[in-house]
């Protein structure tokens, strides 16, 4: 990617030259808060009088459901809303906040590292001799033999690691781009405590003169003055504080699909401070430092004299230089000039400046429409645009008496409608009267609160631009400008909204986004609590995993979708699924190949084994230099191994023991290899091989018991048929007495012995069909970090290959059992695995135990119409469901990822639990068309449901793209594939490294 505008882009930190104010500037002047207490959930104002506190909300995933699903839950918040207490007052704030990538890149740029001083130090392993393929062509292969020729030598042939370190740079480089151009939303209730709400608390204050109009201001504010010199109102307000936040977190977890968290008041100064600041605060590391200087709310401890506060930046302090403070002013000063911006220019030209080069307007919402749609702010958060920030804050304060409120505006309508101003403008007056009427008696048939409410929409955008004419960043409005008139058509046409700018408030209306209660525009609206729930983006959610694998980006919210696969509670297993040309392969390369360099950057063991009988996959096979197996040839493996398990694992595998795995796989062999081969009986034949095999694995030295005999070499099916033959001819004492044990005569086994020796095992000659089937395994899981298992030899013959498969995959899952870290098993073209029963009930086996071993299992395919049956019932209708091995696995699962399918329908989406929105999305998902440069999925996991664009192009990430774009069909060698990659205009956008 060298001298694209991305380099520019990053080239320019986030984090501004930090400076000490001088006191009594208007930055620190203008902040709304003025210290933290610490050891406590409260920030308290400027002046002193109130205290805030927030709650993080991560809202339900519930941008799959149709807005009529939303009413239940979004009622549900409405009555949480309503047990606040009268006139608290709050905000529900959505903010877009930077995402720290910093140990995504630094993990990156490690393993980059580390590979080229593997390259350096001259350790590589020396691969295996490539073959040339026979298939291609004379000057194809001339070409080969000549680069072949050119590796020879003593030197090791280094291109995989050079092609791995090349692709970790690139991972670093677009985890820098995501750092530089992301903001992630994130939803907070703040609520606010104040001296009035403190002196309610000590002195019955609702009720009597009070409540009372024009009085009753008076009357609260001598009572509030009495607490004032009598009592510690401070303390009073941050523990009231506190009750509320802690009753409203309860409400909101009882909520389906919602979790809320209070805040200490050292994350909510970040918020804060994120909020004022147009700079990255996730950079700034201790905002706990600045808080553990604050003051206990009710002593009169100062703080801590000996503790230094530290500074935005890596590994320096914040205020270096400056002496540490006891002085109460001095703190408040340090405090605000934590959360305020460096600079502050007042507005110009209808905008304020922030830090020299983020402007700031706020568009003041000024029409309600009169019942608010459900999800009505949605096309809103849906606003995507690079540089630009959208802060959405909703002020409200419940009203004390709404019905006598209501009551007093329709009486005042009333009284309108019959004067002059009816007279005049009946039409207006008698609309406004009606909706009144309406909304008195709408609050007689609800237990909703009414609350009073203001919303605002601030925009921030950055002034710089990156020139690609003359490579050099400038400074331009135009951002800004543009998003405003976005913004202003999405409210009015899409949320029906209408707005005003403020033109000469900008300053008020940045000031009113901030998280502290600070409503500077006023209250314009009157609501009830399922209106005002409404607003809020309930059905919103992202998963973002701080050490998780990126799995594409949300589609809505353009924010990187992570997972921590490693650590879901119901295993490992995913599966993939979309037709032909839907991107379902690019999925399936990209994920593994990420679990893949996930696990490498973290030095943490993983292991890849991939099939398909396509090539699909062999690239990442080369590149990472693993073993290529064509399955079919001269490829051995053994149904009857039994492999070694370590002590500490093996005590906790009970029926997951090699020993029954091995009876297991040789049981299945058996009854495809006869269904297979039309060979009769096996139903009475099954007993009879299967006694021969215990006893073959007994001469091997080899007990059920005695885990330390599996170091020992596992029997083979010639031994097998050794012990068949001595059955016959001569059987020893040891058979003779498990024949005793065993229902029916020795006579009768031996009939059954001489008839599997007479007519069944022709195809285990050495030139037999199956005689691949008769030695040990000639593939060690340990020796291999990629195994790839190409069976496109089989591809015409499904059952066969499915077996061939099956029992590949089967021993290579009894050695996962001894190895201490992850295995990925990557499955591509799933459905040639479904075609054979005894395969299929491979995987139920494998999906149901993955988890206990540290297996990853990956199946992708474009047949899902293959998961289902269809059954005829007693009354002659007809029923869709899933079929029995394709339930088992489906349900062992822990994640789904649907590309486009045009079949998927609505009995399909029903019995895979996808809502109607889903089964749309999926059917209409944009396909991986290499032009577009990503493609659509919807990804299932923990039953949350996320649209995802998984993005692959040689604009983004050029060197993983190549990788996956290579068709071993038609460019054999995948060094010469890489080395010459062009994109459709015969650019190399790869540049790498090792060419």
């Amino acid at each position: 990617m060298n001298g694209s505008p991305l380099e520019g882009i990053l080239s320019h930190s986030p984090i501004t030259e930090w400076f000490e104010p001088e006191r009594g500037t208007i930055i620190q002047d203008f902040a709304a808060v003025q210290r933290a207490f610490k050891h406590e959930h409260a920030v308290e104002l400027d002046g002193g009088h109130g205290v805030v506190g927030a709650i993080k909300v991560d809202p339900a995933s519930m941008a799959m459901y149709e807005k009529d699903d939303l009413l239940l839950p979004i009622n549900a918040f409405a009555g949480v809303l309503s047990t606040l207490p009268p006139h608290q007052r709050g905000m529900m704030v959505d903010i877009p906040r930077s995402v720290d990538y910093t140990d995504h890149q630094q993990s990156a740029k490690g393993h980059e590292r580390r590979l080229r001083a593997t390259i350096r130090s001259g350790t590589v392993d020396q691969p295996p001799t490539r073959e040339i393929d026979p298939s291609v062509d004379k000057t194809e292969r001339e070409a080969i033999q000549a680069v072949l020729e050119m590796e020879a030598g003593d030197e090791p042939d280094t291109w995989p690691l050079e092609v791995q370190a090349d692709i970790a740079k690139e991972r670093a480089t677009i985890e820098s781009f995501y750092e530089n151009t992301t903001a992630k939303r994130e939803h907070y209730i703040v609520l606010e405590a104040n001296e009035l709400d403190a002196a309610r608390t000590l002195s019955g204050i609702n009720g009597g003169l009070a409540d009372l109009d024009f009085i009753g201001k008076p009357v609260k504010e001598r009572r509030v003055r009495r607490l004032r010199e009598n009592s510690d109102l401070t303390g009073i307000m941050v523990r009231e504080l506190n009750r509320r936040l802690k009753s409203l977190q309860n409400g909101l977890e009882k909520l389906q699909g919602i979790s809320a968290r209070r805040l200490t008041s050292a994350e909510f100064t970040e918020v804060i401070a994120d909020a004022y600041r147009p700079d990255d605060v996730t950079q700034i590391k201790h905002f706990t430092d600045m808080v553990r200087q604050s003051p206990v709310p009710g002593s009169e401890d100062a703080g801590d004299p000996n503790h230094n506060v530290s500074h935005p930046g890596n590994d320096v302090d914040f205020c270096e230089g400056i002496s540490d403070v006891t002085d109460e002013d001095d703190l408040m000063h340090q405090y605000r000039t934590l959360v305020m911006p460096e600079t502050f220019d007042p507005e110009t030209d209808g905008s304020i400046t922030l830090d020299g080069d983020t402007l700031s307007a706020t568009l003041q919402v000024t029409g309600w429409p009169d019942v608010p749609p459900t999800a009505f702010l949605e096309p809103l958060y849906q606003y995507h645009r690079p540089g630009v920030d959208v802060k959405i804050a909703t002020h409200f304060e419940r009203q004390a008496n709404p019905k006598r409120t209501a009551k007093n505006q329709e009486h005042s309508m009333e009284d309108r409608l019959e004067g002059q101003f009816g007279t005049f403008f009946e039409d207006y007056v008698q609309r406004k009267y009606d909706e009144a009427s309406s909304f008195a008696e709408s609050i007689d048939d609800t237990n909703f609160a009414v609350f009073s409410a203001s919303l605002s929409v601030t925009i921030e955008a950055s002034t710089r631009h990156w020139d690609e004419q003359t490579g050099e960043v400038n400074h331009s409005d135009h951002r800004l400008t543009d998003a405003i008139e976005d913004i202003e058509m999405i409210l009015k046409r899409e949320c029906g909204l209408d707005t005003a700018r403020m033109d000469d408030r900008h300053d008020e209306g940045w000031q009113s986004s901030i998280p502290v209660c600070n409503n500077e525009l006023g209250e314009n609206v009157t609501l009830r609590a399922d209106a005002l729930a409404r607003q809020w983006a309930y059905q919103y959610k992202n998963r973002e995993d701080a050490d998780g694998t990126m799995i594409g980006l949300h589609d809505y919210l353009r924010e990187p979708t992570r997972v921590d696969v490693g650590d879901l509670e119901n295993g490992h297993s995913m599966g993939i699924y979309g037709t032909i040309g839907s991107g379902k392969t690019t999925s399936l390369q990209h994920l593994v190949n990420s679990f893949k360099q996930h696990h490498d950057e973290r030095d943490i063991p993983f292991k890849m084994i991939l099939s398909t009988p396509l090539q699909d996959l062999k690239s990442l096979c080369d590149i990472y230099g693993g073993e290529w197996i064509r399955v079919g040839k001269d490829a051995a493996v053994n149904p009857l191994n039994v492999p070694y398990v370590p002590p500490e694992k093996y005590r906790n595998i009970k029926k997951g023991s090699p020993w029954h795995g091995f009876l297991n796989r040789f049981d299945t062999f058996l009854y495809a290899y006869y269904d297979m081969m039309d060979l009769a009986n096996i139903g009475e034949k099954r007993d009879t091989w299967t006694l021969a095999a215990k006893e073959a694995q007994r001469r091997q030295g080899i007990e059920r018991g005695d885990p330390e005999s599996y170091r020992n070499p596992s029997a083979t099916i010639p031994d097998v048929i050794e012990v068949l033959e001595d059955i016959v001819l001569d059987p020893d004492e040891f058979v003779r007495e498990r024949l005793a044990n065993e229902e029916g005569t020795l006579e009768k086994r031996q009939g059954v012995a001489r008839d599997i020796i007479t007519h069944d095992i022709e195809a285990f000659e050495p030139d037999g069909r199956f005689s691949h089937f008769c030695e040990r395994s000639d593939l060690d899981l340990m020796d291999h970090d990629v195994i790839y298992l190409d069976h496109q030899d089989q591809e015409q013959d499904q059952r066969a290959g499915g077996l061939e498969m099956m029992m590949r995959l089967s021993d290579l899952h009894e050695q996962q059992k001894a190895f201490e870290g992850h295995t990925a098993m990557c499955v591509d073209e799933f459905h040639y695995m479904l075609s054979n029963p005894r395969s299929a009930g491979f995987f139920k086996r494998l999906h149901r135990h993955a988890r206990h071993w540290g297996e990853w299992i990956m199946l992708a395919t474009q047949e899902i119409g293959d998961l289902f049956e269809t059954s005829t019932k007693d009354d002659g209708s007809t029923e869709v469901s899933l079929s029995e091995s394709a339930e088992v696995i489906y349900n062992n699962q822990a994640m789904q990822l649907y590309h486009h399918t045009k079949e998927m329908n609505p009995t399909w989406a029903d019995i895979l639990d996808l809502t109607p929105r889903s089964q749309q999305y999926i059917r209409n998902a944009d396909m991986g068309k290499k032009s577009d440069g990503y493609s659509q999925a919807l990804f299932v996991v923990d039953e949350d449901q996320y649209p995802l664009r998984i993005e692959m192009s040689d604009d983004i990430n050029p060197r993983q793209f190549a990788v996956y774009q290579h068709d071993p069909t038609d460019h054999p060698d995948t060094r010469m594939y890489l080395a010459n990659y062009t994109d459709d205009q015969g650019r190399d956008p790869c540049n790498w490294g090792w060419t």
